[in-house]
């Protein structure tokens, strides 16, 4: 049997804990597979805590032919898959951000806003067909809070490389953080470039962490140092984006410890034998 004619096995059967980071990485690379043609199939976490967040937080409603709806708590948002804004979406994200720091009214209102211009970058600039992906989770005995955005569109050095006074610079990672620069946009007919600006200020005061994954560049914002890494020759670039507060670096952790949440890690090995089929009924 050819390889085009094996399933692509996607193995978590020793994954212990998925954090938003992951899940949405996750997703976005099996949503990938399935639109480009691919036969998927998976093999659940054995470890059931793991296993019943995935169905809580949204995975089986999207990937399970017939799975078990997301169900709400108060310490998570559930994995979507967008293609628009999503007002009440949003609030929800505020909602669980709000729990960690104490904000005056106007500024929840400004983070709602920024948090939608958020999606509408994804929407616009990203210009990927499916969608972009997204979830939340609060780790309250932690006192942390973990958002991620993902898309496989257009990433970041891509958009500002269509910009004039970008076009010479080869650094990925310096371009993703010209991107959270006030006032640094693509869009022509209506201002922008606040979004990022706004969530890294925030994070900061809140003695967060932003990490931003595009392309062949990621670049960590913490509260008093910015960590930036690009690419060595022979790895393969991240292709979209990826944004997450509080940290990028552990998504997914296997046998007690932290893997990378890169798309080569989930795939798994192609096998011809089968597992639970995997279907995108949610996308």
């Amino acid at each position: 049997m050819s390889t085009a004619n094996k399933q692509l096995l996607f193995d978590l059967s020793k994954v212990d804990w998925i954090a938003p980071f992951g899940l949405t990485t996750l997703s976005a690379t099996i949503l990938a597979c399935l639109r480009g043609g691919k036969s998927c199939s998976w093999d659940p976490p054995t470890q059931l805590p793991c296993r019943e967040y995935l169905t809580r937080i949204g995975f089986d409603q999207l990937f399970l032919p017939n799975g078990a709806a997301a169900l709400q708590k108060s310490t998570s948002v559930e994995l979507k898959n967008l293609h628009d804004i999503d007002a009440g979406y949003v609030e929800a994200l505020t909602d669980v951000l709000c729990g960690k720091i104490r904000l005056t009214e106007d500024q929840r209102s400004q983070l709602f806003m920024h948090l939608i211009e958020l999606m509408q970058n994804a929407k616009d600039h990203a210009r990927s067909r499916m969608g972009y992906f997204v979830c939340a989770q609060s780790y309250p005995t932690r006192g942390t809070v973990r958002i991620s955005f993902v898309d496989v569109g257009r990433g970041i050095p891509t958009l500002l490389r269509t910009l004039e006074r970008y076009e010479g610079v080869k650094d990925d990672a310096k371009l993703i953080e010209e991107a959270t620069e006030a006032g640094v946009t693509t869009r022509k007919r209506r201002p922008g470039g606040m979004g990022l600006t706004f969530i890294r200020q925030y994070l900061r005061e809140s003695q967060g962490t932003l990490s931003i994954v595009s392309e062949r560049g990621k670049v960590t914002f913490q509260p008093k140092k910015i960590i930036r890494r690009t690419n060595r020759a022979g790895e393969r670039p991240f292709p979209g984006t990826a944004i997450e507060h509080p940290d990028a670096s552990g998504g997914l952790r296997t046998a007690g410890c932290i893997s990378e949440s890169t798309s080569k890690r989930y795939a798994g090995r192609a096998r011809s034998r089968g597992r639970t089929a995997l279907a995108s009924t949610g996308s």
